[in-house]
C-alpha cells in the first residue's frame, strides 16, 4: 500500500474511533447531561415547587431550605443529595419530638417519595441545611440547587430566597407539623440540646 494509501486509513481509523466515544459518552450511565437528567426525572413524575430558602443574617453560618416535591409517576423516587452554590455543605434533615424537646436529625438515607404522593420540606419540619455559608442570603435572591435522585437523576431548580419561607405549603397534605415552636432562624428549634443528630 502507498504512502497516501496508508495515511488515508489512519485518517478513517481515527475518525471512526472518535465517533464510537462520542456514542459511548452518550450512552454512558453517570454520563447524563443535566438537562436529559431533568427530562428524565419530569417523565418520571416528579414536580417540584414552592422552593424557598430562608433569607439570613450577616455572618450567619446555616439556613434552610423548603420545597414541595410531588410525585406523579407509578414508582417511588428517593432524594439522596442536594448542593448549593453558597454552602460548604448541604444535608436533608428532619425534626422530632424526644422527651418533649424537639430534636434535629440527619436523614443519612435521604428521604422518599412514594408514587402518587407528595413530600413537603417546611420550617419546623423536614428541611434542606445549609451549612458553611459563604456569603448572606438575602430577600429576593435567586439560587438553582442541584437535587440528586437516586434513580431519575438530578433536577437543577431555582430557589427563592425570602425572609418568611413556608407560607405557601399546605401543611394538611404532611405528617403532624409544628407551627408553635420556636425557631433560630433555619426552622431548627432553640434548644440548645435541639441541635444533635
Amino acid at each position: 500500500m502507498s504512502v497516501a494509501g496508508l495515511f488515508i486509513s489512519a485518517i478513517l481509523l481515527s475518525l471512526s474511533i472518535f465517533l464510537w466515544l462520542i456514542g459511548l459518552g452518550a450512552s454512558a450511565p453517570g454520563l447524563t447531561s443535566p438537562a436529559a437528567a431533568a427530562a428524565s426525572c419530569a417523565a418520571a413524575g416528579l414536580r417540584i415547587s414552592s422552593a424557598e430558602i430562608r433569607a439570613s443574617a450577616p455572618g450567619a453560618p446555616v439556613s434552610g431550605g423548603y420545597m414541595l416535591i410531588a410525585n406523579e409517576g407509578s414508582q417511588p423516587q428517593r432524594l439522596v443529595s442536594v448542593s448549593a452554590p453558597f454552602s460548604g455543605r448541604t444535608e436533608l434533615h428532619d425534626m422530632k419530638m424526644d422527651k418533649g424537646v424537639m430534636k434535629m436529625f440527619e436523614l443519612h438515607q435521604g428521604v422518599t417519595v412514594p408514587a402518587g404522593q407528595q413530600l413537603i420540606f417546611r420550617p419546623g419540619g423536614r428541611h434542606i441545611m445549609f451549612m458553611e455559608l459563604d456569603r448572606q442570603l438575602r430577600d429576593g435572591e435567586r439560587y438553582r440547587l442541584a437535587l440528586v435522585f437516586d434513580d431519575c437523576g438530578t433536577i437543577e431548580q431555582l430557589f427563592v430566597v425570602t425572609r418568611m419561607p413556608g407560607r405557601g405549603h399546605n401543611h394538611s397534605d404532611d405528617d403532624e407539623t409544628n407551627d408553635d415552636e420556636t425557631n433560630d432562624g433555619t426552622g431548627h428549634a432553640t434548644d440548645a440540646h435541639a441541635h444533635g443528630h
